[in-house]
């Protein structure tokens, strides 16, 4: 008699398949072999033959089977195999015709020739114990004790790859352990062992990079998706993969000059206020958050250009454009910018996104370093940009709010408001002149109301001021009065207008988002609640309230408390001039009605 396991059932005596009828007659006989020589009780196989309520007749049934079964047996040549005892059945057949256990004592011999010094021998015992497997264990079959004692037996199978595959590294068969250890990572993407060994195979065969990919990979998995970071036996090995790798890259001329970049763009003209915030950005990394306008750029820039003593190695800048008409920067782009900066040459830069940041990481890592990664649409793209070292600080700006960058990299979250009125006045003084603002300062203060205290809608003011020395200030307010977006614009440039600006996240919406956030204009107030808001669009205020809590994260509008936001006045003029027809028809408004762009609700 052999019983075969190690993939579909299948019994046969003298080289003769015997015939299971039936459809639970092979879960019945496979849960009896998967407990040689143990009693099974009935109850236990009732619960794997009807996984959900078994009928009345389950035991009745179970008795048929195991008559049914025994006779089989006989009639087979296999008398008294099959037994009943008090409260269940137990199978008895010499063990070793069962190839599960001749897969164990197998792997128990190439196991002692492992001990022994043996390899090559031990490799041999392996193979033979794997070549019992005609499929996945008790493949076909289902019922609880069934799927335990298969998940069970899958396991040893992938125990006894990895065992082989240590082995076969030892004898220098490289390509034969990558291809078992990728398999081995298809079928499990968690298996920190299976990660090591491709790796170390890996770096054998001189494909580092690809190790270190297979590193960023597994570690991304286990961080994203189960909260954890690798165990110690992966880091380790990570480790010795990577040091040589440092070293070399490090200490070799060829490979490397040792540079001190220094990218920060010019400081902003004129900068005013913001001491608190420059003082809060300065105590760690620092993602810096704020609607389009604001001045998140400058004042990173700003703190750069004060701080750069504390930076002797140099600072670092991309603008990832993650709200921009081009394609964003993409992570694997931005690392090869910064390892050329940092003295790498064109055919060192790794290919892959997570070689390259272990590369970059690890050239950062003794290194007082300042990296600004301006404009980030989202922490995915900012993730393996942050540096490791103790003496490197990241400072990143960005119009939504990254929590997972602050949840999980501990970044310090720094909201960025409008400046005071003092501050702009300051601004737009430093910015046409002190004797300008003095010839009409009521009009001055009106204009600083009128940009709503941004400070891109003041530069580009100022700027339209200063290419025109004859118009004057109170010109300037009646064009902003009129229009405010279209005044905000500077001649012969499209990109510097704050209607652009605010295109960029407009753009960046979903469908349902642009819609409500259209809406918006139609209220007559800048603040206003959740409530007033469901009131106006006839949409549960819970559908409504997500989709103003995505609004805010995206800062086109901000919280106020409880239930409450409130929309800056120079965005609720964008929803104005974004409202489309069908949103002032739905509304039952005419663009007629004095009352078409607002709607005052309680």
């Amino acid at each position: 008699m052999k019983y075969r396991i190690l993939g579909p059932l299948d019994v046969s005596i003298r080289g003769h398949q015997l015939v299971l009828k039936g459809v639970r007659g092979p879960t019945f006989l496979a849960s009896l072999l998967v407990n040689v020589g143990r009693v099974v009780s009935i109850e236990r196989i009732v619960s794997t033959l009807w996984s959900d309520e078994p009928p009345a007749t389950a035991w009745h049934q179970v008795l048929n089977l195991a008559s049914g079964m025994r006779r089989a047996l006989e009639r087979a040549g296999a008398p008294g195999t099959l037994s009943r005892t008090q409260g269940g059945y137990r199978i008895s057949v010499d063990p070793e015709t069962i190839d599960v256990v001749q897969f164990d004592t197998l792997a128990v011999t190439a196991r002692r020739l492992v001990a022994d010094g043996r390899p090559d021998a031990a490799v041999a015992a392996f193979d033979e114990a794997l070549v019992l497997w005609r499929g996945p264990a008790l493949s076909g079959l289902r019922g609880s004790l069934v799927d335990s004692a298969a998940q069970t037996i899958e396991e040893r199978r992938r125990v006894v790859i990895e065992e082989r595959a240590e082995a076969q590294l030892t004898l220098g068969r490289y390509e034969e352990v990558i291809n078992s250890a990728r398999a081995l990572l298809t079928e499990e993407p968690y298996r920190q062992r299976a990660a090591g060994l491709l790796m170390r195979a890996l770096h054998h065969c001189g494909r580092t990079p690809e190790a270190l990919e297979v590193y960023g990979e597994v570690r991304s998995r286990l961080v994203d998706q189960l909260g954890l970071e690798p165990g110690a036996d992966l880091r380790s090995v990570h480790k010795s993969v990577l040091e040589p790798v440092k070293s070399e890259t490090v200490r070799s001329s060829s490979r490397i000059t040792v540079r001190v970049p220094a990218e920060l763009p010019a400081d902003a003209s004129g900068f005013v206020g913001r001491s608190d915030l420059l003082a809060e950005v300065g105590t760690g990394s620092a993602l810096i958050v704020g609607q389009a306008g604001v001045g998140k750029t400058a004042l990173a820039v700003h703190w750069g250009h004060l701080h750069r003593e504390r930076f002797p190695d140099g600072q670092l800048y991309v603008d990832l454009r993650g709200y921009h008409r081009d394609v964003p920067v993409s992570p694997c782009e931005a690392l090869a910018r910064f390892l050329r900066a940092l003295g790498v040459d064109d055919g060192s830069v790794p290919a892959g996104v997570e070689s390259a940041t272990a590369l970059y990481r690890s050239l950062l890592s003794d290194r007082r370093i300042l990296v600004v990664l301006d404009n980030a649409g989202s922490a995915e793209q900012v993730r393996p940009l942050l540096p490791s070292g103790t003496g490197a600080r990241a400072l990143i700006t960005s119009r939504m709010t990254l929590s997972g960058l602050v949840a999980r990299e501990g970044v310090r979250l720094t909201f960025l408001d409008p400046l005071s009125h003092e501050e702009s006045q300051r601004l737009l003084t430093g910015l046409v002149g002190a004797e300008r603002i003095r010839a009409d300062p009521d009009a001055a203060r009106q204009l600083v109301e009128l940009c709503g205290r941004l400070p891109l809608a003041l530069r580009i003011a100022a700027a339209n001021l200063i290419g025109d020395p004859a118009l004057r200030l109170g010109d300037h307010v009646l064009a902003l009065r009129s229009n405010r977006l279209a005044a905000l614009a500077i001649d012969g440039d499209p990109e510097a207008t704050l209607e652009y600006a605010f295109t960029l996240s407009y753009q960046r919406l979903t469908e349902p988002q642009r819609h409500l956030f259209r809406r918006l204009a139609l209220l007559a107030r800048a603040d206003f609640t959740v409530g007033a808001v469901s009131a106006m669009t006839g949409e549960p205020e819970l559908v409504t309230a997500r989709l103003l809590q995505q609004l805010q994260r995206s800062n086109l509008i901000e919280r106020r408390g409880t239930g409450s936001f409130r929309i800056h006045d120079l965005m609720r003029a964008f929803a104005h001039s974004k409202l489309a027809n069908r949103d002032v028809v739905a509304s039952g408004l005419t663009r007629d009605d004095p009352r078409s762009l607002t709607v005052s609700l309680p």
